[in-house]
């Protein structure tokens, strides 16, 4: 066989010769290679770099084909010289391997069905490969593009293995070195393995590819072009069954291969465990973590490791640590780790710390918490009992751990420089803002004992136990110093503390089941944690505190708190669908969140709120002493999930404590999706998170707003058309800047996520106005965008903050967790995961308070602030004694593209998005059947419409006219003939009684109107928007209005027999119960599922993103069907509508084509199927006399 490999060679090149050590290479791998054999059953591919007959090369020693010696009998090739790799004649073991340099690979092509590998069917592959630590690449794919569209994909990346099977990916760390990976899949489950240990694990989805096979990359795209991941390594053996081998056929193939290619055989734990001595063999051991787990023999023998080899204890401790990662710690290994937090090795104990506080919260993750029980076992007792000093030096262990600089004196080294450079910015910047020059002498004198610990730890006799304990010192010193920066701004703290929830992460499911009973409101004495008081102590009984807020002379709170007597749920709330479908019974077993106040001096808890239904949460107060909170009680669904679910969205409403009306709750803002996160500026206005589903991607839609205390302003601050990050939420003033701290986080989250500064004085929607004070930090969902803060800020190894607080320009409290693998919460945190942390630009991280229980959050300092100005409104203009508001806009072309001409604008259509209605009785009434965020033709948009009329827009641009308040409205530039110019796909509320100006026509705003010469339409009092023909109280429905004129005017020669063009607009009923006409409108001919004729209406795609619309983007200006209206000879004489049908037409195009006006009642009185039946009551706006 290899000498027709050469012939071959020489029939292409008969100048080019072999490489003599290649040759005999070749040569002796035939008789290497042929004394093992695999085993045979299920075996579809066998590619062996060993086997020279399997090889042939091109003049240049590239290799065009590998051959496969399976009963397949593929073929992997390359056409394309450039991207053919090459033969390493001794590599792993000193036997061949075909080496990939980044940009080669082979092709199986389709030509092998078995290689085409289905959801649901089993498979295994294993490979025989060396890849260097820092370098990644494919070993085998099926598929390109997204992940959903890979069969599957196994890969390495720098330091781990990952794979992608049917759309589902996981990845697994991977020791450096020549490696023998394999990846089982029994149809559901796919397990990853390195050297016989597991290291990744996923559930198989539903995804899959026809594409290519390929050696060495995956496909670019989804469409089986390109290639991308490319090998940087070698690869010796690639072997693929169609069955799952079972774990005794898998060591025997690893064993086998480790053997042929003179590799230590893959060990079992309890081998490993028996071999350990060396820091390397523990951290080869943490790969077995699983395994260890369920030894017997494991608490033993690692406790008589430390007795042996007290240096140890550390390793021993950070083992425990990856078992915890794992939720595999047991009691026994915790009793181990509880004997550890006593051990003189401070790294020994804080690792021990991290070990059980994760086993602690992890297992106290669900709705019923395991821990905090009488008569726990010692470890507990002692964990619990660790002192405050003990808890910031494991939390600086834990710093030092989680950036992986603990087994390294250089890397520690490296850190002290990194913090003595930290201390000298601290001590410039602190002397630049005007500070005293004992704090400035204080910090410098801070940075020259961390210098002088740095060049001790320099020295050749630092070994790594004396590093880490220099290393220590300079932390603990530094914390000093940053405790101290603090301290002038906040000597004590109020907080709360709280189980982290344990429901679904999400902006909406505010209810009051979130999180399991327990906490309280606390106060820290001081910033070193010698004293902490409880505020509540037990006086409201079982639950738990939700929003915090300290009145401005710093002697009293206001919370929401949830009692929860009777808990646990009869159902499993951390069960996402479980939860969704349970709403209705569950609010019959809980009593709402309520709203209350009390004195931090003592004294009784005075409850402000009491609804017997609806959930009020979130409160903070207003300058006045008003209390603004989020709430429920709008009756608004969320138009998202399915429709077996029952879920509620909250607006805003305000407490008014001062006469007259003290004691009565209004609705502040209104808002068909959610208002939340709700906190008073510096300004006197209230900052809050609007989220819209609005003709825009709803994960995109999450900006921060303002409002007057008194409903009126309501508008974007910052984010309103930004695609990322997807959310900022928990808005705060950084005091006497303008700018606001807040977190950025994701859709399907909790407010969670990195810590940023934003400055809205560059613009509400630029992206210099943000910065990320936390760079190390990721959101949960979605992607991440800003520049880090002036000074670097704090980087960390991932992790997740929460509820920031603002000291100065430069230093601010924070909750903050690690980085957990595995977590079991549905937080993504377990439940006793936050702490509270000074941080700081400069890239501080300093703890003031965990709890071994709890999560800490919410922290304030405890002092008086400057009240900020009480915004009284100005009396309301005489408007009838009706709810209503005024609108004026000077200039509708001002902002407005220049592609619209002056004068195009005659009209502004004002138009509502209805919210989907939430029935106490009844539950969730949906606008969308199913899943709501599939896409179908029938809901072009999340909700239904009306159209309350239009405005006449005078000759200078001018218009000036009333809308109903407290309605989410968006408006619409209209040309001569009611066509949309331009259309807003947000909306906004109007309080009232309020007068709203507008600077033109556009969506995002930060100024008000230009004052000049009275424009031409105020020199006349607000007009009402004239209704359509139909009235501004009706959804419009298509059966009813758009139908009757295809009827009239298109079906004579667009009916169901034989239609013109395809194209059939008769009332026909289709299969999906749509009528024909619809369907057609976007492309959907009869019986079609797949659009087969062309898009005859232009809309909005209420996935699109959160972008600001251009002029003519969509609507009737760009829809066929209107066009062919306007320019089609034949069609202006045949199908001539009357003013009243053309309105109709238009306004129902510019209205995002919706179909349905009604919505669902998913439980009708006569107990049968759903019925769209459900009419909201919606008022029409009384007509003024002109």
């Amino acid at each position: 066989m290899m000498d027709q490999a050469r012939r071959e060679h020489a029939h292409r090149s008969p100048h080019a010769r072999l490489n003599p050590l290649l040759v005999l290479s070749l040569v002796l791998s035939l008789f290497a290679g042929a004394a093992w054999g695999v085993e045979q059953k299920g075996l579809v591919l066998w590619l062996d770099a060993t086997d020279a007959s399997t090889i042939t090369l091109d003049e240049f020693g590239r290799v065009t084909s590998w051959s496969d010696k399976s009963p397949s009998r593929c073929q992997a090739e390359q056409t394309d010289a450039a991207a053919r790799p090459k033969v390493a004649a001794r590599s792993i073991g000193q036997e061949p391997a075909l080496r990939f340099e980044g940009g080669q690979w082979l092709n199986l092509g389709r030509s092998c069905p078995a290689l085409s590998l289905k959801s649901g069917q089993p498979f295994t592959i294993v490979a025989l490969c060396r890849v260097a630590d820092e370098n990644s690449g494919t070993l085998i794919a099926q598929g390109g593009g997204a992940d959903a569209t890979r069969a599957y994909h196994f890969y390495l990346a720098p330091g781990r293995i990952g794979a992608t099977v049917h759309g589902s990916r996981a990845e697994g760390k991977c020791p450096r070195g020549p490696g023998l990976l394999a990846l089982v899949c029994d149809g559901k489950r796919a397990t990853g393995y390195s050297d016989g240990l597991k290291v990744l694990s996923l559930k198989v989805s539903k995804g899959g590819s026809n594409a290519d096979v390929l050696v060495g990359a995956r496909r670019e795209t989804a469409d089986n072009t390109g290639a991308s991941w490319p090998l940087q390594g070698d690869l010796a053996e690639l072997i693929v069954y169609s069955r799952a081998l079972n774990a005794k056929e898998l060591h025997a193939l690893t064993v086998e291969l480790a053997k042929k290619y003179r590799l230590a055989e893959p060990l079992d734990a309890a081998t490993a465990l028996a071999a350990m001595k060396t820091p390397a063999d523990f951290a080869r051991l943490s790969l077995y973590a699983e395994e260890l787990a369920v030894l017997p023999e494991a608490p033993a023998r690692l406790r008589e490791i430390v007795a042996k080899h007290p240096a140890a204890a550390t390793d021993v401790a950070e083992l425990l640590v990856r078992i915890a990662e794992k939720n595999r710690l047991g009691d026994e290994l915790a009793e181990l780790a509880g004997e550890l937090l006593v051990n003189d090795d401070a790294f020994a104990r804080g690792l021990a710390e991290w070990a059980i506080a994760m086993k602690v919260g992890g297992e106290n993750n669900g709705q019923e918490a395991r821990w905090g029980g009488a008569d726990p076992p010692e470890w507990y007792r002692a964990y619990a009992a660790l002192s405050h000093e003990a808890r910031v030096e494991a939390d600086h262990v834990r710093q030092a751990v989680s950036l992986g600089i603990h087994q390294d004196s250089g890397r520690l080294a490296a850190s002290l420089r990194t913090m003595q450079a930290r201390a000298e910015r601290m001590a410039d910047a602190f002397a630049h803002s005007g500070a005293s020059a004992e704090t400035v002498n204080s910090v410098r004198r801070c940075a020259a004992e961390i210098d002088a610990l740095e060049g001790k730890l320099d020295r050749p006799s630092a070994d790594l136990s004396a590093a880490r304990g220099l290393w220590l010192q300079a932390r603990s010193r530094l914390h000093e110093i940053v405790l101290d920066s603090a301290a002038p701004h906040a000597r004590q703290l109020v907080f709360l503390k709280q189980f982290a929830p344990h429901t679904v992460r999400n902006i909406t499911r505010s209810y009051t089941w979130k999180h399991k009973p327990g906490g309280d409101i606390c106060v820290l004495e001081d910033l070193r944690g010698a004293s902490l008081r409880r505020v509540l102590d037990g006086r409201l009984g079982p639950g738990y505190v939700w929003g915090l807020d300290l009145w401005y002379n710093a002697d009293r709170v206001v919370f929401s708190y949830a009692r929860l007597p009777n808990w646990p749920p009869p159902v499993d709330t951390a069960d996402y669908g479980v939860e969704g479908r349970n709403v209705l019974m569950l609010r019959t077993l809980f009593e709402p969140i309520h709203v209350y106040e009390c004195d931090l001096a003592g004294g009784p808890v005075r409850q402000l709120t009491g609804d017997p239904y609806w959930s009020d949460f979130e409160p903070t107060y207003c300058p006045s002493g008003d209390v603004v909170f989020a709430s429920d009680r709008c009756g608004r669904s969320a138009e998202c999930g399915n429709d077996t679910y029952d879920h509620t969205n909250p607006n805003l409403y305000v407490l008014s404590r001062s006469a007259p009306g003290a004691g009565q709750v209004r609705k502040l803002t209104d808002s068909k999706d959610i208002d939340r996160y709700p906190h008073a500026l510096d300004d006197g206005s209230i900052a809050y998170t609007h989220w819209e589903y609005q003709e825009r991607h709803f994960m995109e839609t999450h900006a921060l707003w303002t409002v007057r205390p008194d409903g009126r302003a309501s508008d974007a601050l910052y984010k309103h058309h930004m695609r990322a990050p997807l959310a900022l939420r928990d808005a705060r003033s950084v005091s006497g800047t303008g700018k606001v701290v807040a977190v950025a986080t994701g859709h399907h989250t909790f407010a969670y996520g990195p810590v940023v500064v934003i400055d809205p004085s560059h613009g509400a929607n630029e992206l210099g106005g943000l910065r990320v004070l936390t760079p190390g930090i990721r959101p949960q969902e979605g992607p991440m965008v800003g520049q880090p803060v002036d000074g670097g800020g704090v980087i960390d190894a991932g992790g997740l903050y929460q509820t920031p607080w603002a000291l100065n320009e430069t230093t601010f409290l924070a909750a903050y967790a690690y980085a957990r693998p595995n977590c079991t919460g549905t937080a993504g945190v377990d439940s006793n995961g936050f702490g509270l942390y000074v941080i700081d630009v400069f890239g501080n991280r300093e703890l003031l308070v965990r709890d071994p229980l709890l999560s800490c959050t919410t922290p304030i300092p405890l002092r008086k602030r400057p009240r900020p100005p009480v915004l009284n409104p100005k009396e309301p203009p005489a408007t009838g004694g009706e709810k209503r508001a005024v609108c004026y806009v000077p200039d509708v072309y001002e902002g407005m593209d220049p592609s619209v001409a002056r004068g195009t604008i005659k009209h502004i259509r004002v138009a509502q998005r209805v919210p989907w209605p939430f029935d106490p009785k009844l539950g969730q009434h949906d606008y969308i059947p199913g899943n709501a965020g599939t896409k179908r033709i029938d809901f072009q948009d999340w909700a239904p419409v009306r159209v309350i009329g239009t405005a006449d827009v005078e000759a200078d641009g001018s218009a000036h006219f009333t809308v109903p308040a407290d309605t989410a409205l968006y408006f619409q530039a209209l040309d001569e003939r009611g066509m949309e110019v331009l259309r807003m796909r947000s909306f906004v509320s109007l309080s009232p009684g309020e007068v709203r100006g507008c600077r033109g026509c556009h969506e995002s705003q930060t100024a008000a109107p230009a004052r000049g010469g009275p424009p031409l339409a105020l020199r006349r009092p607000a007009r009402a928007p004239e209704p359509p023909a139909w009235g501004g109280d009706k959804l419009l429905g298509y059966e009813w209005l758009v139908q009757p004129i295809l009827d009239r005017r298109c079906t004579s020669c667009h009916g169901p027999k034989d239609p013109d063009g395809g194209i059939d607009l008769s009332s026909t009923r289709a299969d999906d119960g749509l009528m024909q006409s619809y369907r057609t409108m976007f492309g959907l001919g009869p019986g079609r599922t797949k659009p087969t004729l062309k898009v005859l209406v232009a809309c909005s795609d209420r996935f699109d993103h959160a972008d600001v619309t251009r002029p003519r983007q969509f609507g009737s200006q760009v829809s066929p069907l209107v066009r062919v209206l306007l320019d089609d000879k034949l069609h202006r004489e045949k199908a001539r509508l009357t003013p009243a049908e053309w309105t109709a037409l238009v306004t129902w195009v510019d209205a995002n084509a919706p179909y349905f006006d009604a919505f669902l009642n998913k439980r009708p009185a006569d107990g049968g199927e759903p019925r769209r039946e459900i009419l909201p009551r919606l008022e029409p706006l009384p007509v003024v006399a002109r």
